[in-house]
């Protein structure tokens, strides 16, 4: 039965997403968790992952394209329903007076979860028969086998080269055929399995999207702004609220939106859209990378309450909780606790804006380093608003006014 994979919905602040790259092929055999395409919304790059096993029968997308929620994008279904889809594009394409019956599938021995019926992606590559060649010590060289997608990735991952895996069904190259070539290999030279480069580190999926958004903020043309005060008043306040001058931030940048309504604004896709008013966002570093919290409605809680939803943002995103992610157009970072004497902060986008506070050694000056986005912010506004926080890191009573 084929199986339809629709766009979810994008979230927040909109539903419609850019397939930034199509990791899968019409005819490729693709099990539960694996990426089948990668889409971009306003927020962050998400993977869209398979939910069923089985193999990709059609695609309805292409890359950068632009796509609502609930658009079709793939089907899945089995070897059946893939011959089916070739058979009737191909009538469409170019209908045949008669045509040969397609023959049977051969039975596939299932081994160590690689039950895939592999799919040629031509009629040459059908007819074309596998030639064995013999190696010293009897190690075979097959040429003209097709490997399957999670047989190239471990082959990749363990240094084994295609071409001296021999495929064990005598049609396609499996996991299990690359784990046996490299276990045979370790016990012809007598050495330990061979391990990972000392210089690589494994990432996650989660990581792995967060470093893509990276990079496109890595694109996105900035400049600095860096103001200093007497941390005396501030780090007061603080200490009764059991705060820290990064909540401190977080609470009067909201209070100055109303002059300053670009603190509301994030930018993608080469248009500037405005977030709901009030909130803003805290950095929370964990194994899978940072991310930013918002708090809701910042511009009308108190310093304490301020602090407190963030602590609890913090625990449940560590916690795997990630519903209090974005949601704000800038992020404050918190560098209050390092004796450095100040911090500039990386641009995440589509923020538009980020912040980052520490304090000196001594707990005396408290400094906060701004990075705003040149297509949105201009100088002379990020020159005023700093100026405008400056003051009120100096004397906390002026947002009373």
């Amino acid at each position: 039965m084929v199986k339809k994979v629709v766009m979810p919905s994008a979230g927040q602040t909109t539903d419609v997403a850019t397939v930034t790259k199509l990791c899968v092929a019409v005819g490729d055999a693709v099990r539960k968790g694996d990426v089948l395409m990668e889409v971009e919304t306003d927020k962050a790059v998400l993977p869209i992952e398979s939910f069923a096993k089985g193999f990709i029968t059609e695609i309805f997308v292409s890359e950068f394209e632009k796509v609502d929620a609930g658009t079709l994008l793939l089907t899945i279904g089995d070897a059946a329903d893939l011959e089916a889809a070739k058979s009737g594009a191909a009538t469409e394409a170019a209908p045949a007076p008669e045509a040969a019956p397609a023959p049977a599938a051969a039975p596939v021995e299932e081994d160590d979860g690689d039950d895939f019926v592999p799919v040629m992606a031509d009629k040459k590559a059908e007819e074309s028969k596998p030639v064995t060649l013999s190696m010293p010590k009897g190690r075979p060289v097959v040429v003209s086998f097709p490997a399957m997608p999670n047989a190239k990735k471990l082959a990749a991952e363990l240094g084994v080269e295609l071409e001296h895996v021999a495929a064990s069904n005598g049609s396609f190259i499996k996991a299990s055929d690359v784990r046996a070539a490299a276990e045979a290999a370790a016990k012809e030279v007598k050495a330990e399995p061979a391990e990972a480069p000392a210089d690589t580190i494994p990432t996650g999926r989660m990581r792995d999207s967060l470093a893509r958004r990276w990079e496109s903020s890595a694109a996105a043309p900035v400049f600095s702004v860096s103001v200093s005060a007497d941390a005396a008043a501030v780090m007061s306040l603080c200490d009764a609220a059991e705060a820290t001058p990064a909540h401190f931030v977080m609470m009067a940048l909201p209070r100055l939106a109303e002059r300053y309504p670009l603190l509301g604004v994030v930018y993608a896709g080469g248009v500037q859209k405005v977030l709901p008013a009030g909130a803003a966002a805290i950095a929370v570093c964990g194994d899978n990378g940072t991310v930013s919290s918002a708090v809701a409605n910042a511009s009308a809680l108190g310093l304490g309450a301020i602090a407190r939803t963030a602590a609890a943002n913090a625990a449940a995103i560590l916690g795997g909780d990630m519903s209090s992610v974005d949601g704000a157009a800038f992020t404050v970072f918190d560098a209050s606790g390092w004796g450095v004497d100040s911090f500039t902060p990386p641009l995440r986008t589509p923020e538009t804006a980020a912040f980052g506070v520490a304090v000196d050694g001594d707990g005396k000056r408290i400094t906060v380093s701004a990075a705003f986005d040149v297509r949105v912010w201009e100088s002379r506004t990020a020159l005023s608003l700093m100026s405008e926080l400056k003051a009120r890191l100096g004397d906390p009573a002026l947002m009373l006014i």
